[in-house]
């Protein structure tokens, strides 16, 4: 799959932009996929999760996981997945995640999120001038709609500050957790 997506977009190699082996700082975040098993089908989504999809993340592999943070002193636990609250074990382990002590984050769809999510106070401008919600949008080519200006030429403030955001099924993404770019919700 990685390189159907380097075929089409044939642009120079990523290693070959950066002058050294990009290497790892710290692990401050544990992320624990437990799954793909989830209750949407997003054709956007970068695991391929669905309601068709038996990858669950077994007891051991969840132990084992939690041997490692109890010896470590990673400070943030990040629990994703397709939905992680379709595990079958998942209660059992956020409750021993939530032991620990430590952040934790479960990336599920939240309807509070919507509140937070960045296209609620961004406007993202493409490299032609047409506006978008968010760079989501952005790469869809999905503009402004609704009768706000849709173009950074015509920018109106007042009529962007009350517009209607274009939605779509990717938008599922930006309502895991607590909205957009915030690394889940703190439970």
């Amino acid at each position: 799959m990685a390189g159907d997506r380097e075929q089409a977009f044939p642009h120079e190699p990523f290693a070959l932009k950066i002058a050294a082996p990009l290497c790892a700082s710290a692990v401050e975040i544990f992320q624990v996929n437990v799954g793909n098993r989830c209750n949407l089908a997003c054709r956007h989504c970068h695991v391929d999760a669905g309601p068709g999809c038996t990858e669950v993340m077994s007891r051991a592999i969840l132990e084992r996981c939690l041997e490692i943070l109890g010896a470590s002193t990673i400070p943030t636990i990040d629990i994703t997945g397709g939905s992680p609250e379709m595990h079958p074990d998942i209660r059992w382990f956020l409750r021993e995640c939530a032991a620990l002590g430590r952040r934790l984050l479960v990336r599920s769809f939240n309807a509070a999120a919507l509140a937070n999510i960045m296209c609620r106070t961004t406007v993202s401008v493409g490299w032609d001038g047409t506006l978008y919600d968010c760079d989501f949008n952005q790469m869809l080519r999905i503009p402004i709609n609704h009768g706000a200006p849709d173009n950074v030429m015509a920018f109106d403030l007042d009529a962007l500050n009350k517009r209607q955001i274009v939605v779509g099924n990717h938008c599922y993404g930006c309502t895991a957790g607590a909205g957009s770019s915030c690394q889940g919700e703190v439970v």
